[in-house]
């Protein structure tokens, strides 16, 4: 197969298969995936093959040899490849070589859409994301990971910013926690593997890894996918359970997803202080917070997701028991995300109370107001009684001496009425709000 053979054949399941869009067009777009046309990713590309020979795997960079970097070595019994970049040379030199299905590829560049932009893509590509069943009988596996930055000042910004652009070869959306002092980055990994046929006798691992974005930083995930493979015992370099031999940067992974955890823990507990502390006092707050409070909702809904996507990837591809540690941390990160949720969502029902209390004591402002004309209407009748008009003359004074002191009594029993209010329902609150979060609620 060609590679133009291998674009066309993408692009003739366009139709029923509408999840390709996206790869078509990076196939297509000569800016969009050719690497060479930005500076940027050219100084991005790393692309590290490993070729095995006997029972030794010699590692060599794409830029060691004249041969594309997915052709094997002489004498070679194995292959793997792992790189940290992604362009159409890549993808229809592997694509054809190994004979792989578009939807590694397209699972690899899916969330990468919407932030291509300028003259680098156009804003409208997106695509829906692969079936799932792609992946339950498909030889590969992607798993998405979320790398924190600490942006606590604009100097440290700026720099993700500016190194982001410079060294991400796919660019990725971001999130910033509330007080912006922390930045989740998200990153995907994926791993392909080919078993051999008539036309390619050697087998084949391939790994793409997304780097990381500040350049200092040794990409740790692809160097562990390197010794992952090294360590891989003879034979069972390409079996159905090859994901069981990635424990290490799987294990990276977890601890990443751990970390996000434990990061959106911080933010629920402040949520949580600042509805405490403003309840009462600030009743123009809670709208904000309930905004806040359903963003951070839908995000933790959106990472237990991605979490219970990439349990099903781990457990698809192998045994039970030979992941039992994996499935562990799977287990106890998803676990602390159901009970950030769980916090989320009591903290609505009491933020909707206190947008009530709000419209209500907007509704008792108006009603006091509504009082101060009693005292003059009740002046105006009396004064008025004999027919003749109160306004002028003697009777004004009198009307006054009438509507004054009532008026001051209105005042004053309805400033009362409000403090005596204020007081009951702020201590009734505080103790409703220490109840419905408990400390045991929080993650340990």
């Amino acid at each position: 197969m060609s590679s133009s053979t291998y674009k066309n054949d993408i692009r003739s399941r366009l139709r029923n298969e509408p999840q390709l869009k996206y790869l078509e067009s990076f196939l297509t777009n000569e800016r969009l995936g050719n690497s060479t046309c930005r500076d940027r990713l050219t100084l991005a590309r790393s692309a590290i093959v490993l070729d095995r020979v006997g029972d030794l795997w010699t590692e060599r960079s794409s830029a060691s040899t004249s041969l594309p970097f997915w052709k094997p070595m002489p004498n070679t019994s194995g292959q793997a490849i792992v790189l940290n970049y992604l362009d159409s040379e890549a993808i229809e030199g592997l694509g054809q070589e190994f004979l792989l299905a578009p939807e590694f590829f397209q699972s690899h560049l899916a969330g990468c859409e919407q932030h291509h932009s300028g003259d680098w893509a156009t804003s409208d590509l997106t695509a829906p994301p692969c079936l799932r069943s792609s992946h339950q009988h498909g030889n590969f596996f992607a798993i998405d990971l979320r790398r924190t930055y600490d942006v606590s000042s604009d100097s440290k910004m700026s720099a993700f910013n500016y190194a982001r652009k410079q060294r991400c070869s796919l660019l990725r959306s971001f999130h910033l926690t509330s007080n912006a002092r922390v930045l989740f980055h998200h990153e995907r990994y994926s791993v392909a593997w080919f078993k051999g046929n008539s036309r390619r006798q050697i087998g084949a691992v391939i790994c793409i890894c997304d780097p990381t974005a500040y350049s200092e930083i040794e990409d740790t995930l692809q160097r562990e996918s390197i010794t992952a493979i090294k360590a891989l015992p003879r034979g069972q370099e390409f079996d159905s359970s090859l994901i069981t031999h990635f424990q290490t940067p799987l294990s990276r992974i977890l601890v990443l997803w751990n970390t996000v955890a434990f990061h959106m823990d911080l933010q629920v507990s402040a949520l949580e202080d600042q509805l405490e502390h403003d309840f009462w006092d600030k009743p123009q707050n809670p709208v904000t917070i309930l905004h806040t409070t359903q963003r951070l909702s839908r995000r933790i809904t959106s990472y237990l997701g991605q979490l219970t996507s990439m349990e099903f990837d781990v457990s698809s591809k192998t045994s039970p028991d030979a992941l039992e540690d994996i499935s562990v941390d799977i287990d106890d990160v998803k676990s602390k995300l159901k009970v950030l949720l769980q916090r989320t969502e009591k903290a609505v029902p009491a933020l909707l109370a206190s947008i009530a209390i709000s419209e209500g004591k907007k509704q008792s402002s108006l009603t006091a107001v509504a009082l101060w004309f009693a005292p003059l209407s009740l002046s105006v009748s009396i004064v008025a009684i004999d027919g003749h008009s109160p306004f002028g003359g003697r009777k004004l004074w009198i009307m006054g001496c009438i509507a004054l002191p009532l008026l001051m009594l209105v005042i004053a029993v309805a400033n009362t009425s409000e403090r005596l209010m204020n007081a009951l329902g702020r201590r009734r609150g505080g103790r409703a709000l220490v109840a419905l979060f408990k400390p045991e609620t929080h993650i340990g």
